[in-house]
């Protein structure tokens, strides 16, 4: 524990000087500086460990984002909280709130926000549009927002879309601060937990709600969180996963029940997972494992980090909890990550590992509650035995600490996003804290390796899919080995404090179509194993991916292309959006660092 300090202590140090040079105006004197920085963090790489890869600088946007969504049209959006004149807090100065980034040509597009989404959540819906939805939020109070973005603009095309709030239309039932937003397979959304008012204990939402509500629906109470408020907790950004029955896994703290997806009454209690707090503010991470084929599709959680006891000084969960939830009288097994971590971010990645960046090695959200980075990335590989299956891979000397993000970018790289490391961190950062971090960066993990062949698209036979139904394709295969294809369905989900709401991943099965690049694949059996939305497609060639193509899967079952009624409802992906956006000035290029 002391070496991962000593080692956050002077990376800090490091990174600070990183900062003022690719300040300074010189990118030549950047990269130089850059360059050797990287070099005097792996020197203090573990002994008997890899030269770690250096995480890439991409771009600067205009906002320190708290939310991330990867959107159908390739593009990225990015959320952060309206700054708030009368009190302290952090957040950009000035119009902009929100942005849209286009990883093909680096372009950041700045946007603004009609209302406060501080700490909300959200989804992709399914429907065609591919529209973007937020929940709830803060503004001096918790609040009952809902407001929908669009996509428009093709890559490499600057959209003129921008936000929307739909408060003159539809609120939620509940105002919420941290809630969780979930895809369900009913095709509908539940947004559950939270805050009503503040992080008061008294004000803590022990509920949930269904969108949209069907007549004569009403906020929902879910015993799992009503029995976290007992224990003096709020239940704020609780962990949700649909598994494979179409029942739900829900966790927060150190607890979880198996629920019912249209009551959210309990049907199994499972066991308490060592360790201490894993959620918000001592926030771990957690992510359903690929859903794989010749696995009957088992359902497999992952919660990793935390802190156990709250405090800035204090050491993070090194632990990781997995859990077959479906299993009868399922039980955690405890892993050890190789270094403790506090607020991570866990993504999936198409050959089927985890990645997991961001965070503390001590300390604990919201802003200032910790001052030790977590510089290192690792990778978790769930088809290696238990106990092997952790590896360091990356380093970066740019401290990402609460309201850091990640997101899965169409090449298979990770975008790593955003920080508000203290309250005013618009100002001059005190010594020992962190600014505002508006600077992006990209993990490249090792089948982008140089030398690496990876698979290409020839053509996809429909991308409009139903369940349980054969869509061929065509695609390149370097190996040649025909045996060695598969595919892999993806959801990035909605990235926010430490968990990706709606991430999820599936096998599919592929067999050969009578030439080497013809293919049929099956789609997946059911919604339960992967709710109606949109999904990224990837063909892989020996676990070596391509890049993704984008798929709708299940259709739009609970027509919320139609909701809220009196919203004109929203063409399909591709054609312009809706003419009620929020306006934007013309875009101005910000400096860049490197290109993707």
């Amino acid at each position: 524990m002391l070496r991962v300090l000593l080692l956050a202590a002077v990376a800090t140090a490091l990174g600070q000087h990183a900062a003022d040079d690719l300040n300074s105006g010189s990118s030549t004197d950047a990269a130089y500086a850059n360059a050797t920085l990287m070099a005097e963090l792996a020197a203090l790489e573990p002994p008997g460990t890899e030269r770690l890869q250096p995480l890439q600088l991409v771009t600067t946007g205009y906002v320190s984002p708290s939310a991330v969504v990867w959107m159908p049209n390739n593009k990225i959006l990015m959320l952060e909280r309206l700054f708030i004149a009368s009190g302290a807090s952090s957040g950009t100065r000035g119009p902009w709130h929100s942005q849209e980034f286009d990883p093909s040509t680096n372009f950041v597009r700045p946007l603004t926000l009609p209302q406060n989404a501080w700490c909300a959540g959200g989804v992709v819906s399914p429907e065609p549009s591919g529209r973007v939805i937020s929940f709830g939020g803060y503004d001096r109070a918790s609040v009952a927002n809902i407001m929908d973005f669009v996509p428009c603009g093709a890559p490499g095309q600057p959209g003129t879309c921008g936000w929307r709030a739909l408060n003159s239309y539809v609120t939620l039932k509940q105002a919420r601060w941290y809630p969780t937003a979930l895809p369900l397979p009913s095709g509908r959304i539940l947004v559950l937990g939270g805050s009503l008012y503040g992080g008061s204990l008294q004000y803590a939402a022990g509920t949930a709600e269904f969108i949209p509500a069907r007549a004569q629906e009403s906020l929902v109470n879910v015993p799992l969180l009503e029995s976290i408020i007992a224990r003096g907790i709020s239940p704020m950004y609780p962990f949700a996963h649909v598994l494979p029955t179409g029942t739900l896994f829900i966790f927060n703290w150190d607890s979880a029940h198996v629920v019912s997806a249209e009551t959210l009454q309990p049907i199994t209690f499972l066991p308490t997972l060592p360790g201490g707090a894993r959620s918000y503010p001592q926030a771990g991470t957690s992510v359903l494992l690929p859903l794989l084929a010749a696995d009957n599709y088992t359902a497999r959680v992952l919660v990793c980090g935390g802190q156990a006891v709250a405090s800035v000084t204090n050491p993070a969960t090194q632990s990781c909890g997995l859990i077959e939830p479906l299993r009868p009288k399922a039980a955690w097994a405890l892993e050890q990550m190789p270094i403790p971590r506090v607020m991570p971010d866990s993504i999936l990645l198409p050959d089927g590992t985890v990645y997991i960046c961001n965070g503390g090695v001590a300390g604990l959200a919201p802003y200032g509650g910790s001052r030790s980075p977590a510089y290192q990335s690792v990778v978790y590989d769930p088809k290696l035995p238990l106990g092997q299956r952790f590896s360091i891979v990356a380093i970066t000397n740019i401290a990402r600490l609460y309201h850091s993000g990640a997101s899965l970018m169409p090449d298979g790289s990770v975008l790593l996003s955003g920080s508000h490391g203290q309250f005013n961190a618009w100002r001059v950062p005190p010594p020992g804290t962190f600014p505002d971090e508006k600077r992006m960066e990209r993990y490249l993990p090792s089948y982008m390796s140089p030398g690496v062949a990876r698979p290409t698209w020839v053509s996809l036979a429909s991308a409009q899919w139903s369940y349980a139904s054969a869509v061929g394709f065509e695609a390149t295969i370097p190996s040649g080995n025909l045996s060695a294809v598969s595919a892999m369905l993806s959801c990035n989900g909605y990235v926010t404090h430490s968990f990706a709401q709606g991430q999820r991943m599936i096998e599919l099965v592929v067999t050969p179509a009578g030439s080497p690049s013809s293919f049929s694949l099956m789609t997946p059996p059911n919604a339960n194993l992967m709710p109606p939305g949109w999904y990224q497609l990837w063909v892989l060639d020996n676990s070596i991916p391509s890049v993704s193509r984008w798929v709708q899967l299940g259709g739009d079952p609970a027509n919320l292309a139609a909701w809220p009624p009196g919203v004109r409802v929203a063409r399909p992906l591709g054609l312009e959006s809706n003419t009620s956006a929020v306006p934007e000035p013309p875009p101005r290029q910000p400096l860049f660092w490197g290109t993707l």
